[in-house]
């Protein structure tokens, strides 16, 4: 007995061995990365610079505001999920003039502290909101052309007047 390889009988077995086309060509596809990969790659890239510049965008506007950017995209926002409008001509500094959809006016001031005027177009009448309650003062303002009150808030006591015509009204609100 021979104990030498049979190489003849070797390669005479594996040459009738053949891959497929398909085996071929993954063999190819592996050794060769086409461009696909790359462009993947690079859009990751463009993505990850965009969000990293946003953020930092960002960043630096917050800083700048000193946060105040934050409350007013929110405000917007929450005034975009009530239905709710931003009348600019009518409001100020000090207070927001909103419209809902029904014709509901609201005032809404910067600060806490302060009553809110609610005009309903709805009922052609007007409302004072102190500490989430609200007060029809419509009778009083349309005969007497003022309406005065007092309300405590932090154990302070706040005096309110109220003129002009119902959808105009002023308010001002003193330290008493």
């Amino acid at each position: 007995m021979e104990d030498r390889f049979p190489e003849e009988e070797y390669r005479r077995v594996c040459s009738a061995l053949k891959p497929s086309f398909q085996a071929e060509q993954e063999v190819v596809n592996m050794a060769e990365p086409g461009k696909r990969p790359w462009r993947k790659k690079k859009a990751f890239v463009t993505l990850a610079a965009v969000l990293a510049l946003t953020l930092s965008v960002s960043i630096v506007s917050v800083a700048a505001t000193d946060g105040k950017i934050v409350e007013e995209v929110k405000d917007k926002v929450s005034l975009w999920f009530r239905n709710l409008t931003l009348d600019e001509e009518a409001s100020t500094p000090d207070h927001m003039v909103l419209r809902a959809e029904d014709g509901t006016y609201i005032t809404i001031d910067q600060d806490e502290r302060n009553p809110k005027l609610v005009y309903h177009e709805d009922s052609k009448s007007l409302g004072l909101a102190i500490g989430g309650q609200e007060i029809d003062i419509t009778e009083e303002l349309l005969e007497d052309g003022v309406y005065t009150t007092e309300y405590t808030y932090e154990g302070k006591t706040y005096g309110v007047t109220i003129q002009g015509e119902l959808e105009t009204a002023q308010m001002k609100v003193e330290p008493q």
